[in-house]
């Protein structure tokens, strides 16, 4: 049930990535109280260790710098990346980056050549990101 609300939320989110280019901060908060609601009820009821979710976090804190220094990636994306790999751990976080990271190069590579963006279009990572959750998730 839990993985299934937290894909609702994903795809909520990349709905309002791909049309307003922005996400409301209602969701983001919504979405990560109920992770770390489902995380407490982990840690109290079942055998969880919450040292995976540390490193799951990795990822997100790594984009959040880059988006803090460089503003080339959104810190919403930061945020979410850093609340789904508390809740996926560090081995889902990792093959979840992967596939959204490998999904968002083939389609930027394919738009490039068709020249239909250039080096500076900016591209919602939240859509990829649901998406390499799901391929993820239908994997392991």
């Amino acid at each position: 049930m839990a993985k299934i609300l937290v894909l609702l939320w994903l795809i909520g989110l990349s709905l309002f990535d791909i049309r307003y280019k922005s996400v409301p901060v209602w969701m983001v908060l919504l979405g990560g109280a109920g992770i770390i609601c489902g995380g407490f009820y982990k840690y109290a009821f079942e055998e969880y260790h919450i040292t995976g979710s540390l490193w799951g976090m990795a990822p997100g804190i790594l984009l959040l710098l880059l988006a803090v220094s460089t503003g080339k990636a959104g810190w919403v994306d930061g945020v979410v990346l850093l609340l789904l790999g508390s809740a996926l751990g560090i081995q889902g976080i990792i093959l979840t980056a992967m596939f959204s990271l490998i999904l968002i190069s083939i389609l930027s590579v394919i738009l490039l050549v068709l020249h239909r963006v250039n080096r500076w279009t900016r591209i919602p990572y939240i859509p990829f990101l649901t998406v390499g959750y799901l391929l993820s998730e239908l994997i392991v």
